[in-house]
């Protein structure tokens, strides 16, 4: 078990907000270095400065029984949350568990940028916009994406499947660059929201992946999107949870395309 919150937060300087204060629940996630959805959740936790354990998958599977005991749908990330006094509940699905906390950690209006940083607007409107931006990163760009896994090793590699994701990619592209409002340089304003989360990892695989299959072209970005990934690349939660995930994500390439596999500059 290992509290990544504390030690990669004690190596920034960012402060764990709340972590000492008596009523807060345990939290307990079980989580992969690599996984998109799992980095999702990481930078909702680090934004919130909500300590947590990172545990394992049980027999190193989510199709275990001991893990689906815990976990029924058998998927990641799960956060196991045991409030004082109360029963540990299991909650399933990075959306919901993002949004439980930022109703369970909340934050001033007027966030200083330190945790805990409120990561939903108080307008109806704009609050809708960061949901939209959140749930078509799940239901349309991160599975465009994850069409391009099976290709990443080359013996397993079909160039017309491969060209048919990257086209289908782009097309996500623009339809995401169609949703974001143009204030910025966020997804939904001038700060982190919940719209922000997920993108970090996926934008991550999609500049280590798409030259692997690509011959070394790499995806061209517009430059609405690049504003946004230079405010997350300089954003200190998201910089946080980065750090747990890019080793995972190194080591899943070189597991496809050779130890001697280095990430693009």
């Amino acid at each position: 078990r290992i509290n990544w919150l504390e030690s990669i937060n004690q190596s920034r300087g960012i402060a764990m907000a709340g972590q000492a204060q008596e009523g807060l629940p345990r939290l307990q996630m079980f989580d992969d270095a690599h996984s998109l959805y799992c980095a999702k959740v990481r930078v909702a936790l680090i934004a919130k400065g909500a300590a947590y354990e990172s545990l394992e998958v049980p027999c190193g599977s989510t199709n275990s029984p001991q893990y689906l005991a815990q976990v029924p749908l058998g998927k990641l990330p799960a956060l196991l949350v045991t409030e004082p006094g109360q029963p540990t509940v299991c909650l399933m699905e990075s959306e919901v568990i993002n949004e439980y906390l930022e109703e369970r950690f909340p934050a001033p209006a007027e966030s200083s940028g330190a945790a805990p940083v409120r990561l939903m607007p108080s307008d109806q409107v704009q609050r809708a916009q960061v949901r939209m931006v959140s749930r078509f990163h799940d239901l349309y760009f991160a599975p465009a994406l994850a069409k391009l896994y099976p290709h990443v090793d080359p013996a397993k590699r079909d160039p017309a499947a491969v060209a048919a994701a990257v086209k289908e990619l782009q097309a996500r592209t623009e339809q995401l660059l169609a949703l974001l409002p143009p204030r910025g340089p966020y997804a939904c304003g001038s700060h982190l929201t919940l719209a922000d989360c997920g993108y970090p990892a996926a934008f991550l695989y999609i500049d280590l992946i798409v030259p692997a299959v690509m011959s070394g072209q790499g995806m061209q970005w517009p430059e609405r999107i690049k504003g946004w990934q230079a405010a997350l690349g300089a954003d200190p939660h998201v910089q946080a949870a980065m750090d747990v995930l890019k080793p995972g994500a190194y080591k899943w390439m070189r597991s496809k395309l050779g130890e001697d596999w280095q990430p693009p500059m």
